[in-house]
């Protein structure tokens, strides 16, 4: 991969498609410039969140987001989990949509809070 991230839209948000081949806090790095050049373009959107090219540790993809939200102007609402779907017919990548069930908007509740939560947090230990 000639680039450490790249980023593309998809209908209900971001997609990242990261470097495997470079250490994470490389990665970490050239994530914040990516979003950085881009401020203006996303700026106060209020985006979901894809993965591919790398394997992510929970750990890694908090580290992420908070990277993201805290370097511009764009919320992370939630991280949307690609899923292989098998079927007798055939193979087929779906990312799995929460957005028609009304226990998304339960759990991105309880994701928004617990972000808001650890910066109070953060924010309190800092003081």
């Amino acid at each position: 991969m000639s680039q450490a991230v790249v980023i593309k839209s998809n209908k209900y948000g971001i997609h990242l498609v990261l470097s495997n081949e470079i250490s994470f806090k490389a990665l970490l790095d050239a994530i914040v410039e990516k979003f950085k050049e881009s401020e203006k373009f996303f700026k106060g959107a209020k985006l979901a969140i894809s993965f591919e090219g790398r394997k992510l540790t929970h750990d890694e993809e908090m580290a992420i987001i908070d990277a993201v939200t805290s370097n511009t102007s764009i919320e992370i609402l939630c991280i949307m989990i690609r899923t292989v779907k098998h079927t007798s017919n055939s193979r087929s990548k779906n990312i799995r949509h929460l957005y028609s069930s009304r226990m998304w908007m339960v759990g991105l509740s309880f994701i928004a809070e617990r972000f808001a939560l650890a910066r109070h947090l953060r924010v309190k230990q800092e003081s």
